[in-house]
């Protein structure tokens, strides 16, 4: 195997190797896959992000696009935004560029992490300031997501429940949707306007069309709610409980709206508080007991309906007896608070293991990196050694055939000449035996079938053979051109300048009947270096290749 063929196994056993103990995607990578999913999953996001190492070293707009991606995951699953600081950098940049992709949305972004960082007045400026830039673009659906938030703030911050009425009025201008009409009307509910129950009876007869059985049963449920938060008739409010018990018999889901005892408790409620307002007790008695019998009371999901439908007994005791008792909802707030103690106690604890487990994986995870890496040094280099030994192996393996292979040759010229005396060829085989260069190597290898050699080599000439004595062509050649018909003088005088002296020295060789196989041994050469050499000779006499080196020239 040759050595270049060793190089390229070891770079290709390193390269596996690499990418075995290393990530196949880069931070870039990742990011650039988040991205791409940012608008259609937020769980896809949120895989993808997880898998940026070091995200705090990240730099330039790699850390822009990272920064802005967080918020928008936190955004997106209503979480805390707190620790998206390179939020607003990264909201700056692309609002400051103009991005067509994320313009708008950094002035949501950026709005929402200051309401979470509780600056609500810097909020509700990049609110407007985004609102205008929306107008300006005629972007109707960020211009009802900004007034939206907008009206968060007026709610939620500063409670100004008129000023969120306005500002829902301004949404609804730009489309009006049932969900939308339902906002307003607990938005006027809250300010204990009439008209709230307008709107509200609007958004469930628009599901109802639709045949959203289940979100119209949600509306009603809370605009029940509103009926009897308002006063008024409370007839209204009874009907409105029997409409929603009556819309719930062909219910089997409600989703996000809660199970099917929800609404009945929901519905409950409303028709007690009802019948308490117009002081039907018997009434009022009936569905307090009908609704305890939905209730798990093992279940803390119903504390609130729980302490209510303990209030509402209360009142109905005191009504008809005059005396109540808490002593029931006092025993049971106590078991929660205690429950919720040991709660709290017990997520402490979870979270600590979490964070010792947390740290733990990491200590494992990087040993493990670094167990990788060293095997696959070890490996490398074992492989390394391995390949050059053998390299080594078959050099020398070679070498010693190579070496019997000329003694052999040697061996037979010996007996060619020996037994051809008086023919040309042999003459000049046996001049030139007196003159190898490979004798020097035959007495410097001193084996008993070495110096049996050299004593035959030294038989051929009348005085002993000197064994650092080399060729002396000047000697031969005038010896090939007596023989052979003044060969070299006609090969030198026509492509003197054209042939280097080996190359005259290898046709001198061929002529006087050498084979390939004894030029290498003479000139202590490969036979593939020897055919390398007659090929460049054929091009150089402008012969085919193949044909028959002595013959041209002879014929020329």
């Amino acid at each position: 195997m040759k050595p270049l063929t060793y190089i390229v196994l070891l770079l290709s056993s390193a390269t596996i190797l690499f990418f075995s103990c290393h990530p196949q995607h880069s931070n870039s990578e990742w990011i650039r896959l988040a991205d791409e999913q940012a608008s259609k999953s937020t769980d896809s996001l949120e895989t993808l992000l997880n898998n940026v190492e070091r995200p705090l070293e990240l730099k330039g707009n790699e850390r822009l696009l990272y920064g802005w991606l967080s918020g928008y995951l936190h955004y997106k699953k209503n979480a805390s935004m707190i620790e998206d600081s390179l939020l607003i950098p990264a909201a700056d940049t692309y609002i400051a560029n103009k991005d067509s992709v994320r313009e708008l949305l950094s002035y949501l972004l950026k709005a929402k992490y200051l309401q979470w960082s509780e600056k609500p007045e810097e909020a509700l400026s990049v609110i407007q300031e985004g609102y205008r830039r929306a107008e300006e673009g005629n972007d109707t659906s960020y211009m009802q997501s900004l007034l939206m938030e907008e009206g968060r703030l007026y709610r939620f911050v500063w409670h100004d429940y008129k000023k969120y009425t306005e500002i829902l009025r301004q949404v609804i201008a730009i489309k009006e949707t049932p969900i939308l009409l339902y906002s307003l009307g607990l938005a006027m509910a809250l300010e204990r306007n009439d008209s709230s129950v307008y709107y509200m009876n609007r958004s469930a007869e628009f599901f109802l069309q639709e045949k959203d059985t289940s979100q119209a049963v949600f509306i009603y449920r809370n605009l029940a709610n509103v009926q009897a938060h308002l006063g008024g008739d409370q007839d209204l409010v009874i009907n409105t409980a029997r409409k929603i018990l009556a819309l719930s018999e062909g219910i089997k889901s409600y989703d996000h709206r809660g199970s099917r005892e929800d609404v009945m408790i929901d519905s409950y409620r409303s028709m007690i508080s009802a019948f308490l307002h117009i002081g039907k007790l018997d009434s009022a008695q009936h569905y307090i007991d009908k609704s305890w019998k939905l209730i798990d009371s093992d279940d803390t999901y119903y504390l609130m309906e729980m302490n209510l439908l303990t209030a509402y007994q209360a009142m109905v005791d005191y009504t008809q007896k005059g005396t109540f008792d808490f002593s029931y909802a006092i025993v049971y707030n106590d078991s929660l608070c205690r429950n919720k103690l040991n709660q709290g106690s017990t997520t402490y604890q979870l979270r600590n293991s979490n964070k010792r487990l947390t740290a733990e994986a990491l200590v494992t995870m990087v040993e493990k990196q670094r167990t990788q890496t060293t095997i696959g040094i070890i490996i490398v280099v074992v492989l390394l050694v391995g390949i050059y030994a053998r390299y080594r192996y078959r050099q020398r393996i070679a070498r010693l055939a190579e070496a019997e292979e000329r003694i052999d040759t040697l061996s037979r010229m010996l007996e060619d000449a020996q037994q051809a005396t008086g023919k040309d060829d042999a003459f000049v085989k046996r001049m030139l035996l007196q003159q190898l260069g490979v004798i020097r190597l035959v007495a410097n290898t001193p084996t008993a079938q070495n110096q049996a050699l050299l004593r035959r080599l030294a038989e051929l000439g009348n005085d002993q053979v000197p064994v650092e004595e080399l060729i002396v062509w000047e000697d031969l050649y005038p010896l090939i051109d007596r023989l052979y018909n003044g060969f070299h003088a006609r090969l030198t005088e026509r492509f003197g300048s054209v042939l280097i002296d080996k190359e005259i020295q290898i046709c001198c060789l061929l002529c006087a009947g050498f084979s390939t196989k004894e030029i290498s041994v003479i000139t202590h050469q490969s036979t593939s270096f020897i055919y390398v050499r007659k090929t460049s000779i054929r091009k150089k006499l402008g012969i085919e290749e193949g044909a028959d080196i002595v013959e041209a020239v002879k014929g020329l």
